[in-house]
Order: C-alpha cells, then sequence, then structure tokens
C-alpha cells in the first residue's frame, strides 16, 4: 500500500523529533563531562602551609615554654567519646567500638580512662597509679580479660604481652614536664623541621653499648603545643604512635581564662605491635578537678586498681 502524503509528513515529523531529543541527549551528556571536568581540574587545592625559615628559639626557651604550660595542669577530669578497635593478643580477637567515657589524671603517673557503651556497658578501663597498671577489656557479655602488672617489672624478660599500655597513653596527653638538666637521663635532644614549622625533641637514654630514642614529641613552633607523638620500644621499633589536635583551654579556678593552660581535645592513637587503634575527643572543656555530688575527682581513690569481677579472666604481666 502506498503511503499518503500526510503519513509520509507525520512519520518525517516523528522522524525528526527523535533524531532532536537523540541530538539534546548526547549535547546535555558532552556538557555535563564537560562541566565536570571543568570542575574537577579548576576545584581549589587545599593550600600547603609553607616551610617555615624564620627565627627560631634556643632549646632551653622552648623547655621553659612547655613546661609553664604543662606545669599547671597537675591533674585533670574530662569527658570524652572514643572509636576503637581493640586488638587483644592473648584471646586474638579483634572488637570494634565506639562510645563514651571519662578521663582522669594526676602527676607524676596516675592515669583511669574508661569507656563505656550505651547498652553494652562498661567496654574497656586503663589504669595506672604510683605502683600498678592494668587494663580491662571486654571480651564477652559478662566477661573482661583483666591485665594486670607492677611498675617495678615492666619490660622486664618473661612478662606478658598487653593490648594497651596505661603509663603510654601518660605520654600521649603531653603534659609531662621535661627535666631542665639536659645531660640527665632520659637525655633530651631538640631539633626543627622547617616544613612542619615544629620543634622534635628525642628523648634517649644510654644503654649497656649505644643509646637510644625512647620518644619523640612535635610542637608547633609557634604555640608550642604537642601535636604528634612517637613511642619507641627495644632497637628503634615504635610501639605507639599519636596525632594530637584541636588544643582547648584547661578551665582553671582563680585564674583568669586568658591564662588557663592548654591541652590537645582530639587524639588518634596507634599501637603498631597489636594494630589496637583508638580515637578520642573530649566533649566538654576540661577541669583540673570536677565536682560530682559532694566530692572531687580526681581525689586519692581515684586511681586504685579495682578488684576483679565475677568471671574476669585474670591475666598477670609480671614476669612467673
Amino acid at each position: 500500500m502506498r503511503t499518503s502524503n500526510v503519513q509520509r509528513r507525520t512519520l518525517n515529523v516523528e522522524a525528526k523529533k527523535v533524531s532532536d531529543i537523540t541530538s539534546l541527549r548526547r549535547s546535555t551528556f558532552a556538557f555535563s563531562f564537560l562541566l565536570i571536568a571543568i570542575q574537577g581540574c579548576c576545584q581549589p587545592k587545599p593550600v600547603a602551609r609553607p616551610p617555615y625559615y624564620g627565627k627560631t628559639d634556643p632549646m632551653n626557651t622552648v623547655v621553659a615554654d612547655i613546661n609553664r604550660n604543662g606545669g599547671k595542669i597537675p591533674s585533670l577530669w574530662t569527658r570524652l567519646n572514643f572509636t576503637a578497635t581493640l586488638v587483644d593478643p592473648e584471646k586474638h580477637t579483634t572488637n570494634a567500638v565506639s562510645g563514651d567515657g571519662t578521663l582522669m589524671y594526676a602527676r607524676p603517673i596516675s592515669l583511669l580512662l574508661d569507656g563505656n557503651k550505651d547498652i553494652a556497658g562498661p567496654v574497656f578501663q586503663l589504669g595506672s597509679n604510683n605502683d600498678e597498671y592494668w587494663v580491662k577489656i571486654r571480651s564477652s557479655a559478662n566477661t573482661f580479660n583483666y591485665y594486670f602488672g607492677t611498675y617495678a617489672n615492666l619490660g622486664k624478660p618473661g612478662s606478658a604481652s598487653i593490648p594497651i599500655r596505661p603509663d603510654l597513653i601518660l605520654e600521649v596527653l603531653g603534659i609531662s614536664l621535661y627535666n631542665t638538666n639536659f645531660l640527665q637521663e632520659p637525655v633530651p635532644v631538640m631539633r626543627f623541621d622547617n616544613d612542619a614549622d615544629a620543634y622534635i625533641f628525642d628523648q634517649n637514654i644510654r644503654l649497656a653499648d649505644r643509646w637510644e630514642t625512647r620518644e619523640e614529641i612535635w610542637y608547633d613552633r609557634a604555640s608550642r603545643l604537642p601535636i604528634k607523638v612517637i613511642l619507641y620500644g627495644a632497637n628503634g621499633r615504635a610501639v605507639l604512635k599519636a596525632d594530637l589536635s584541636k588544643h582547648t583551654p584547661v578551665e582553671t579556678p582563680g585564674v583568669p581564662a586568658d591564662q588557663w593552660p592548654k591541652i590537645a581535645s582530639h587524639y588518634d592513637l596507634i599501637f603498631p605491635d597489636s594494630a589496637t587503634e583508638i580515637t578520642f575527643d573530649f566533649l566538654n572543656t576540661p577541669e583540673l578537678q570536677h565536682k560530682a555530688r559532694s566530692i572531687m575527682l580526681p581525689n586519692a581513690g581515684s586511681f586504685r586498681r579495682p578488684d576483679p569481677d565475677d568471671g574476669d579472666k585474670m591475666i598477670p604481666i609480671d614476669p612467673q
């Protein structure tokens, strides 16, 4: 059957519509691709801080500034939240947890760091006092692995492994004081990194046949506040790496706010030997002491090693 003129015109119109739509789609796709390419190549890149080549201060001046800030923080209390991947070398287990908790500190080596989960309750506790240290990590619904040891035997041959050493957490806070006798062990050595614009302090001890670095702390040049901590074990192996940021004032009664000392409020920690990782952030302005009902925290009883609960698996760290 022959196609009428009307039908031919209709078919031509329809064909043209299809061709126009196809061309429009191709043009739109090409324009979109071009726009994405332009945006990708023209997005502003983060501006890298240029290296610093200006004036720096001598070691005694830098240490005096660091000690001036840290000396104003003999104790600490704060609430925090955390995320953690806890690797238990004894049980060969890995737990990814998050929640909130509290941190308490008192000079020289007292620490209590609690981590809790809303429904599960306590997840872990790290503790230290002048004589003992301990770590409790939940291993099941009602059971904790309870590691404990004494500082007198810390690091001696035959000591058991531990997921997190509380004494290392103390160093990460970055508020320890330097001995101003720079020839007394651990001997500090200062250097300056132009690219990071930071002073770097290495703490060194003398062994029978050599010197060995045990601690490396990076301080921002302008503020004198710590931004990175690396702690080393035997043979130069890193046992803890930490990045510190978001420094915040510590509430100090009777002192003008502009003179309050400062401490980092964000910490990223990794323990390379166990692959345990912890990140925590302060949730409030940290305080030297916190009033809880009728008592002040921390106090003399805050850092007593807790008695084991039913079901706790006790794991001594000291050589047996």
